[in-house]
């Protein structure tokens, strides 16, 4: 709730991971479902359709399914090698890249992003990067 008008205020749209109910009551702009919940995306939008709804993706294959199952964007992770994942290997710049080129929607890298790392995510379907713990 503390967020909302902060978003709003700088025109940002506050998506709330996992939770429907509670982006309902805090007048979130969207959520974030993760990969393993993918499926529920074409549910949320019919309940929610001017929601942002988006989703994780792992690999090329949960790449794929985002855009089949009508994510509006689809977070990449871990891009780089991560303290909030520590026993997750990053997929590297190269290759986040080639997945993006590939997308059918918008994707965000997820993973390892500081500002020293953020310049070096880019290709045409990157629309940005996503933190967990890079902007604390």
């Amino acid at each position: 709730m503390q967020l909302r008008p902060v978003c709003r205020a700088r025109r940002v749209v506050l998506l709330v991971a996992d939770d429907v109910a509670l982006a309902v009551r805090c007048g979130a702009g969207g959520v974030h479902v993760p990969q393993a919940q993918a499926a529920r995306i074409a549910g949320v939008k019919q309940v929610q359709p001017r929601w942002l709804v988006t989703t994780s993706a792992h690999d090329e294959a949960a790449v794929a399914r985002a855009g089949r199952l009508g994510a509006d964007a689809v977070l990449v992770s871990p891009v780089l090698a991560t303290s909030s994942h520590a026993d997750a290997n990053g997929i590297g710049i190269v290759r986040f890249a080639a997945l993006a080129a590939r997308s059918e929607v918008p994707v965000f890298a997820l993973g390892g992003m500081t500002s020293a790392t953020v310049t070096r995510v880019r290709g045409p379907r990157v629309a940005g990067i996503a933190l967990i713990s890079g902007w604390l």
